[in-house]
């Protein structure tokens, strides 16, 4: 999520110039405040999770196999960027009409 934080906010000046805002989306307050260095945009928060809903998606145990998770883990500490086990990490976003096929 950091990184691809960090690679929206470095477009932040191509969005402005296509009067393109750059928003960030949270489903907890815990660590909110530490991801606003990271994204250069507003942030919001879904309390009610409607974003993803209707149906909650998780990543399970068997998703800390998957060679994806590993590799934006090495790639976040790659740049600096420190993790932690805090909060609900496994809530997945909505999924949309093409991931259902």
């Amino acid at each position: 999520m950091v990184l691809e934080a960090l690679a929206l906010s470095s477009l932040k000046s191509q969005f402005e110039a296509k009067n393109v805002a750059l928003y960030g989306l949270l489903h907890e307050e815990l660590g909110a405040k530490e991801f606003t260095k990271f994204l250069d945009g507003e942030l919001f928060l879904d309390q009610e999770k409607r974003f993803y809903g209707p149906e909650e998606r998780r990543m399970l145990l068997t998703g800390m196999l998957r060679w994806s998770v590993w590799n934006n883990i090495m790639r976040a500490n790659k740049k600096g960027v420190e993790g932690n086990l805090k909060g609900d990490g496994t809530l997945l976003g909505k999924m949309d009409q093409y991931e259902q096929a």
